[in-house]
Formats: C-alpha cells, structure tokens, sequence
C-alpha cells in the first residue's frame, strides 16, 4: 500500500513537471510567434545611423525622411569665376534620398528565410545592429539647365577687328577677345562634387578672334590695281558690270583664304538685278543673262596678277574679248567656269572697286612694303 502510494507520488510530480514543460514551451512558443508576426522594425536597425527600432514602416519612413530633409536644407556647393559666385543647393540639382527603397529593405531584415534563419537574423540584430544604406541620386537635366545659365551668364563672343576703307582712308577697330564656359568639364566637377561639396573654379577657356588688328594694319597701300573701259557697252551691260565689281568691293581676304568669283558675286538672275545682254556660249555671241561679268571677272584676274597672288583657277574665253590681250582674259558662268585665287601672302589683301559710268577700277589692298 505504502509502495502504491509513492509511485502516485511520483506519478503526479511527473505530471506537474510535463506540465509546467509543456506552459514553458508555449509561453517560448507565443513568444517567438509574436517575434516572427510583428509588424515593426527589429531592434537594432539603423539607416545610415538614424536608429528605426520598433517603428512600422510609416513611421520609420517619416523619421528618416525629417531627419535627412533637414541636412539636405543646409547642403550646398560654391562655384567661382573671377568676381562671380554661385551657391548652389544640392535640391537645385533635383538631389534626392531614395526613403522608400531604404525602408524596405530595412522591414526584410529578420523576415526573410526558414524559422530559425529569420530569428538567428533577429537576435544577431539585436545584439550587434543592423546598418542599412540610404542611396540618393540627382537629377542629369537640372546640371544641364545650370550650367547652361552660368555659361550665358559668364559667355562673351569674340568679335573680330574690323577693316573700314573710306574714300581712300583707312580706319582699323579694336578686336575683342572672348570667353566661353568649358560645359562638359564644368557638369563632370559639379557630379563630382555633390558628395564632397567643394568649392569649384569654373573652367573658361580664352577665344580668340579670327582677326586682330594687328594683322589688318598690316594693309596699308596699294600692291595692285587695273582698268578697263566699257564705254561703248549697252546700258544693260553696264547694268550687269556695276552689279558684279560692287560684290567684290570690300572684300577681305585673310592669308591662306581662297577668293571665288561665283560665290562672291552670285548667281546672274533677274532676282539678283542682272539684265540681258550679249555673252559668249560655245564660240558664239548670244544673249544671256549677265553679259558683261566677263569684263569685270577679267579685271579682278589682271589686278592679281599684278599683285602676285596665286591663281587657283582661271579659264579663257573661246573667243576673243575686246576689252583685254590675248590670254589675258578670264571668263566665268555660273555653276560651270569660275575664277578662283588665294592669298598666299601672310598679311591681309583688301578688294576695292571704283566705277563710273565708262569705267572700272580695282585695287588691290595690301603691304605694299612686303609684297613678293
């Protein structure tokens, strides 16, 4: 009986062992359940050392959103030419904090993986914190626009000098150098900035005009010049050679630039004012638009010879001409024949024309004391 007794004993604190096992199972048991089914961050979590522990996503979103909107108020960069500065905000370049994607992944942290992968995550968390990355990016376009507008800001053209000839007078203005904002450097330093925030030194580059004054005062007389009568030509001749020299008057020629008749004086259209009159086609003598074109043509091409211009093209008429010897003619047409020379010298040549009713004169413009 007494036997009995103990072995009921013993039986009921098996029992209450078995039981008070089994409340601690299910008390871990809902508690690891609660752990696994909250809906806020896990203990430890920070981005970029903001701590979002224990908030739900809305919240951990709004935090990291105030936090880092009011660092990015007071994120700036100076950029500097000369006496101009410009501060420019980081928001001004359409900067920005990707909030979303950084809270994100931070709620995946312990939720992802097996039971017992996700709590290891938990408490590893929990011990040693968890540092999430807040990526941010800018906005291409902005740079772009704000570069433009301190390029139109701080651009100035380059204006050649200018050659003024005046009833035999010569007057010679000023050039002015240029400058200009090197835009694709300036938008690789500003990209390169946005997370050192240095001052930048604009890159600008120096331009320098096609003519100086210099160079044109070195024209300072006459180094060729020819005449020629067109007296007895119809009034549409005349027309059409007043038409022709007035294109050329005036004409600058740098060293090394090649003259063209035909691009200088234009096509011979009723457009452009040329009349009917007597022209030489295919050995005959024909009406034609621009008769007369010839005489001037003719002219220029004796004017440079007596310069010592090279001659690029020139080619004689199939007849000959009354108005100059034999080979000393140089025909064109338009889009066909033309006349072409360059200034092989190393100072500037000047095209001045003078006519009169009866009479064309053209001079040639250059330095008289180094003309070969």
């Amino acid at each position: 009986m007494e036997k009995i007794k103990k072995e009921d004993k013993k039986n009921k604190w098996l029992l209450i062992y078995i039981s008070f096992a089994i409340i601690l199972f299910l008390i871990g048991f809902y508690g690891f359940f609660a752990v696994l089914s909250k809906d806020t961050m896990y203990n430890g979590i920070r981005i970029e050392n903001i701590d979002i522990s224990n908030m739900t996503k809305e919240e951990a979103l709004n935090h990291i959103k105030n936090e880092r909107e009011k660092d990015l108020n007071n994120k700036k960069m100076s950029l500097k030419f000369k006496d101009k500065n410009y501060t420019i905000e980081l928001k001004e370049l359409g900067f920005y904090y990707d909030y979303k994607k950084a809270v994100d992944e931070s709620y995946k942290v312990g939720r992802e993986g097996n039971i017992f992968n996700r709590l290891k995550v938990i408490l590893n968390t929990k011990k040693h914190g968890k540092e999430l990355e807040l990526k941010s990016g800018y906005d291409l376009k902005s740079i772009d626009k704000l570069v433009d507008k301190i390029s139109e800001d701080i651009n100035i053209e380059s204006k050649d000098a200018v050659f003024y000839f005046n009833q035999g007078n010569i007057s010679i203005t000023e050039e002015q150098i240029g400058r200009k904002v090197d835009e694709e450097l300036l938008k690789e330093k500003i990209k390169n900035n946005i997370y050192k925030l240095e001052d930048i030194e604009i890159p600008v580059e120096k331009v320098n005009p096609k003519i100086t004054k210099a160079e044109l005062s070195k024209i300072n007389g006459i180094i060729g010049q020819y005449s020629t009568s067109f007296k007895t030509s119809s009034k549409e001749r005349k027309e059409n050679i007043r038409i022709s020299a007035k294109a050329l008057d005036g004409k600058l020629l740098m060293p090394g630039e090649i003259f063209s008749f035909n691009e200088t004086t234009g096509p011979r259209s009723k457009q452009n004012g040329y009349k009917e009159a007597t022209v030489i086609v295919n050995g005959e003598f024909t009406p034609g638009l621009g008769g007369g074109v010839c005489q001037v043509s003719t002219a220029l091409y004796n004017a440079i010879l007596l310069s010592n211009l090279e001659i690029i093209e020139r080619h004689p008429h199939s007849l000959p001409v009354k108005y100059a010897s034999y080979g000393q003619d140089a025909a064109v047409a338009y889009g066909v024949l033309d006349f072409k020379f360059k200034n092989n010298f190393d100072f500037p040549v000047y095209i001045h024309t003078k006519s009169t009713d009866d009479n064309l004169n053209i001079y040639i413009y250059g330095d008289k004391n180094r003309k070969r």
